[in-house]
């Protein structure tokens, strides 16, 4: 099963196309391209992910049911993004500048559907 996901990886990064990852560990940002979060369960899995600046963060629902992702505390919408995701639909964003970024999900926040982004700035050479 590792030699599998070690070809498949390879292939993907010989491809020139982004590698999917999540955090490993949740202070330290990951440094692949792209990093997924899916929904179920009615959580955010991971809810709480760093990245360096101007990675992207791809959130699909794996859910039975319709949920967003909505910038912001819970139940305040900052306007940065607010996307409807449908089962089995994807929303990506890019996080160009170094912060903390809240998110939560307009329909099950109060259920504790939340999540934030930690953004660490990239280093100058």
């Amino acid at each position: 099963m590792r030699f599998v996901a070690c070809v498949v990886g390879l292939a993907l990064v010989g491809c020139g196309s982004s590698v999917i990852s999540s955090s490993p560990d949740a202070g330290r940002p990951v440094d692949a391209g792209i990093v997924a979060v899916s929904l179920r369960s009615l959580t955010y899995q991971p809810a709480n992910e760093t990245v360096n600046q101007g990675m992207t963060i791809t959130w699909t629902n794996d859910d039975t049911v319709l949920h967003t992702v909505t910038s912001g505390p819970p139940g305040q919408p900052d306007g940065r993004f607010d996307e409807q995701l449908p089962p089995g639909a994807s929303f990506s964003y890019t996080f160009k500048s170094p912060g903390s970024y809240p998110y939560f999900c307009r329909i099950h926040y109060t259920m504790g559907m939340v999540g934030s982004v930690t953004v660490a700035p990239t280093a100058n050479p």
